[in-house]
């Protein structure tokens, strides 16, 4: 969803759009405590 929004942003404020592509990357960087607890106990 976020890449929609910055496709078109692009086109007129290039820093905001650059900002918008580290946000993605952070988020995927932070670990899911959801997916983290999902191992967990398949490993029990």
């Amino acid at each position: 969803m976020l890449y929609l929004i910055a496709i078109p942003t692009a086109f007129f404020a290039e820093w905001v759009a650059e900002g918008i592509y580290v946000l993605v990357a952070m988020i995927w960087l932070i670990p899911d405590r959801r997916i983290e607890r999902f191992l967990e106990n398949k490993d029990t």
